[in-house]
């Protein structure tokens, strides 16, 4: 599991994407939700599978939990409501979460 900020201090994130998109870890991005379409777009265009899982988790571990799930791809059209603060789980264990989800809300999307 790596742990990468989303942000800097001039709003663009200047990561290694070619590593990033080659790893098998899981990449969780903090403080990225204003550049998450340009993440998912980067780890793509690095070599990220488009079907790779996605998914974004807004006020995680609280009782306002939002938990929004896709791909690489399709994630970035089901952020418009998202608020800060907000993590973005890029990874294989994206597709636990139906198993592993330590509540149920009506506010997951699909």
């Amino acid at each position: 599991m790596r742990f990468i900020t989303g942000h800097t201090k001039d709003g663009k994130a200047k990561l290694d994407w070619a590593n990033l998109a080659a790893s098998q870890d899981t990449l969780v991005f903090y403080m990225g939700l204003d550049n998450l379409a340009e993440i998912c777009s980067q780890l793509v265009a690095h070599g990220l599978p488009t079907t790779h899982g996605a998914a974004l988790i807004e006020q995680g571990t609280t009782e306002h939990q939002k938990v929004m799930v896709g791909t690489v791809t399709t994630l970035p059209g089901k952020i418009s409501t998202a608020q800060s603060p907000s993590l973005l789980i890029v990874g294989n264990v994206v597709h636990l979460h139906h198993s592993l989800a330590w509540f149920k809300k009506p506010d997951t999307v699909y």
